[in-house]
């Protein structure tokens, strides 16, 4: 999850210009806001995660890619760990 440039969390995707081109979060639970802005809880700071739980969006297709999105998890607090 990344903070756009309006403030609110999207959805990361490294081609974007707005902000959302970093990952600062990870959302907890599935979240349509596709239509309109939806209320979720995500993971902002301190936190350990197993990695292999991850779920990127299509834009995030290689394996450079994911890593530098957990590389950007790790700058913020939120460390990803394989089997964590």
């Amino acid at each position: 999850v990344a903070v756009s440039g309006s403030g609110k969390y999207v959805a990361n995707n490294p081609t974007l210009v707005d902000g959302g081109q970093k990952a600062v979060a990870v959302l907890l639970t599935e979240v349509d806001a596709t239509s309109a802005d939806a209320k979720g809880v995500a993971l902002v700071r301190e936190a350990v995660i197993n990695r292999n739980q991850l779920v990127y969006d299509a834009s995030i297709n290689t394996s450079g890619v994911r890593q530098t999105a957990v590389d950007e998890l790790a700058a913020v607090g939120i460390i990803a760990r394989e089997g964590a």
